[in-house]
């Protein structure tokens, strides 16, 4: 399982205006099939702004798809000045200890 989070920072006194253009982005780029939302917006105050989070979890064998998804929605976003983002790929913790040798016993919650 891949999992894609993205970060983004609204510039403080942005909010209201980056929150349309989230929904308007989200009605013209939907989520994919190959998609599914894990976190759909975490959001917090930070001193860049306002910060961000979402999480999607993307089916085997479409990485390459699920990012360009993901990109398209951004770059409408980034229309904001000052608005910036980060993409990064993470592995569930099975994968993870799996990659060092180790499994998760069934009786450890991840």
């Amino acid at each position: 399982m891949v999992l894609i989070m993205t970060t983004s920072w609204v510039p403080q006194g942005s909010d209201k205006e980056a929150g349309e253009k989230y929904i308007k982005v989200m009605r013209e780029f939907p989520a994919e099939s190959f998609e599914k939302s894990v976190l759909p917006l975490g959001v917090i105050a930070s001193k860049e702004g306002t910060k961000v989070i979402s999480i999607v979890k993307v089916k085997k064998g479409n990485y390459e798809e699920a990012v360009s998804s993901i990109i398209k929605r951004l770059l409408s976003l980034s229309k904001i000045e000052g608005f910036h983002y980060q993409i990064e790929t993470l592995l569930s913790g099975n994968e993870a200890l799996s990659l060092i040798g180790l499994g998760i016993p069934a009786q450890v919650p991840m």
